[in-house]
């Protein structure tokens, strides 16, 4: 089949084309990345990575910014890749999240008589 493809003018051009961008599909892949992001979220944990990890943070949000650049360079492997290590980014951060250390409060009167 491949030889024959070969004989057929103008077929190389069209060929060598590079795919059309689907910006819907992009879009979607972004929502999709936000819909597991919001499933998996533990309450509490993005305000927390902003207080103390703020790296952590800025990572979030560079993952964030690398989709939406992808969409607007049109780069459909580009988005599927960024949206990738935006879901990985996430998800370590979440775990990072629940390993810190406990929140003990202390009340000043609890052990008074």
């Amino acid at each position: 089949m491949r030889r024959f493809s070969k004989n057929i003018p103008g077929l190389s051009k069209f060929a060598a084309a590079a795919p059309v961008f689907d910006a819907e599909r992009g879009v979607q892949i972004l929502r999709d990345t936000l819909c597991i992001v919001n499933s998996e979220y533990p309450v509490g944990s993005l305000e927390w990575l902003r207080l103390n990890r703020p790296d952590v943070a800025e990572q979030l949000k560079s993952a964030w910014k690398q989709i939406g650049a992808a969409i607007d360079a049109e780069d459909m492997p580009g988005v599927k890749a960024a949206s990738d290590i935006c879901l990985r980014y996430h998800r370590r951060a979440f775990e990072i999240f629940a390993g810190r250390p406990p929140v003990v409060e202390v009340q000043g009167d609890l052990l008074t008589v």
